[in-house]
């Protein structure tokens, strides 16, 4: 006679086992590398002159295909698309920020906006966000996507957004409006991020996070921008997803949430954005655990001769300071 709670409790920890295993941090390291990879200005990542960041993707298969930008000299914002045969995957990145200013804008910006790309009902997000993608890349974007998949070689590949801090807010964006156009019924598309802020309501999140076919969003350990725009919390601390206010800012799952240098990680709550056991749980917050990934300057990274390895297990403190005004 079979064992029923034993096997019960066999089959959970194989499903446990399953659903974690989805988690490649080696593919994580790819994207992070691609994403500051696209800090790099346009005229110099077209003529490979960006330094380790071009080292480092060029290594890992990255071939550029496409770029944007704001043409805003004082507060750039990137956007590239490349392509990775060996792994058959199209690459949607954006550049996070980069000036001190930007960083004020998104904050002094970041007041609920509808979102009217596409008749959702009361999903809100965030004008700063929202807008520069609407009105910046939108057009450029899904054209250029549109072309890309309307060729016969591309009929199996993967579709990635990427980004680090403001491009993953982006690329959060990105991936919202391509699902929505039906650009991507034929692909997989994923969506991995690094210090992504919060982007919208739940409302927004719901109108498409489930045709993700893979979610990470990657947070190193104290990381700032994760916590922002702030969202409201209960008695318990943990988030709250309605109620009175116009927005109630939220993330959605999955958290990858690191510690120790980024050593030690865990895959959080599948089913919850904001898991109370992972980044949601620290009560003080750090700017260097932004700017730093694996030991990466990602901001800055195109400015350095050498590459650097992500077993090197650098502490922010190693590198070179971010500069920019």
């Amino acid at each position: 006679m079979y064992n029923c709670k034993a096997i019960k409790a066999i089959f959970v920890v194989l499903l446990v086992c399953f659903v974690t295993a989805e988690y490649n941090e080696e593919r994580a390291q790819d994207y992070m590398y691609v994403s500051a990879l696209v800090y790099c200005p346009p005229v110099n990542l077209t003529a490979n002159q960006c330094g380790a960041a071009t080292i480092s993707t060029n290594k890992r298969g990255f071939v550029y295909l496409y770029s944007y930008d704001n043409q805003n000299s004082k507060n750039p914002i990137y956007m590239s698309i490349f392509e990775r045969n060996e792994e058959k995957e199209i690459v949607v990145a954006f550049s996070g920020t980069i000036t001190t200013k930007q960083l004020i804008n998104e904050f002094a910006n970041s007041l609920p906006v509808a979102y009217d790309i596409h008749n959702v009902t009361d999903a809100l997000v965030f004008e700063y966000f929202y807008k520069h993608y609407s009105e910046t890349f939108r057009q450029g974007m899904l054209g250029d996507l549109q072309t890309i998949l309307n060729k016969f070689r591309y009929r199996n590949y993967k579709i990635i957004f990427t980004g680090h801090s403001l491009g993953g807010a982006l690329a959060m964006h990105a991936i919202a409006d391509a699902i929505q156009e039906g650009l991507l019924v034929n692909n997989k598309a994923e969506l991995w991020t690094f210090g992504q802020p919060r982007v919208g309501n739940q409302e927004f999140l719901d109108a498409f996070v489930s045709e993700i076919d893979q979610y990470y969003r990657v947070v190193n350990n104290k990381d700032i921008v994760a916590h922002v725009p702030p969202c409201i919390t209960d008695l318990k601390g943990g988030c709250l997803k309605k109620g009175l206010f116009p927005i109630f800012p939220y993330h959605a799952p999955t958290e990858v949430f690191y510690t120790n240098n980024m050593t030690d990680h865990v895959v959080c709550s599948h089913e919850e954005g904001e898991d109370q056991e992972c980044s949601r749980k620290l009560n003080n917050i750090s700017v260097d655990d932004h700017k730093f990934y694996w030991g990466v300057e990602i901001g800055n990274y195109f400015t350095y001769e050498e590459e650097i390895e992500v077993n090197e297990n650098r502490k922010a403190g190693d590198v070179i300071e971010f500069t920019s005004e």
